[in-house]
């Protein structure tokens, strides 16, 4: 049944890759109609589901999950010019172990002075965020 799981896996990652160009696609109407602005999100103090585009508490520190904590190791990414794109992680680094009921820490602006030199993950990241001058 490893075939099955996979492909299930593979299927709700090719929905996950359409929803999220959706959205990505929503996003730049909505700030392309209003001035370059993104959409208001208040958070917990929103009264009402229109009030806020994400609900809850969300800080920049924890994660619920690591990318490729599911998808079978493969995370979708949504970028500026509209085109999205299903990565499959293959670095430890970028997909260590979920533990059940703990946070998950989150370096991005290596305060706790973790690096990851060498990681093929990051690499792919940066080769897609970075405008490469002619």
């Amino acid at each position: 049944m490893p075939a099955l799981s996979q492909a299930k896996a593979k299927a709700q990652g090719i929905g996950c890759l359409s929803n999220l160009k959706q959205i990505t696609l929503a996003w730049t109407m909505y700030a392309g109609d209003h001035e370059d602005s993104v959409p208001p999100n208040i958070g917990a103090a929103a009264q009402a589901d229109w009030e806020s585009w994400a609900r809850g508490n969300m800080t920049p520190d924890k994660l619920v999950a690591y990318p490729a904590s599911y998808h079978n190791s493969a995370g979708n990414l949504s970028f500026a010019d509209g085109h999205a794109e299903s990565h499959k992680w293959i670095n430890p680094r970028t997909r260590p172990p979920l533990l059940r009921d703990h946070d998950l820490p989150l370096d991005v602006f290596m305060v706790n002075g973790i690096a990851s030199p060498g990681n093929r993950d990051v690499g792919w990241l940066q080769e897609r965020a970075y405008q490469k001058g002619d």
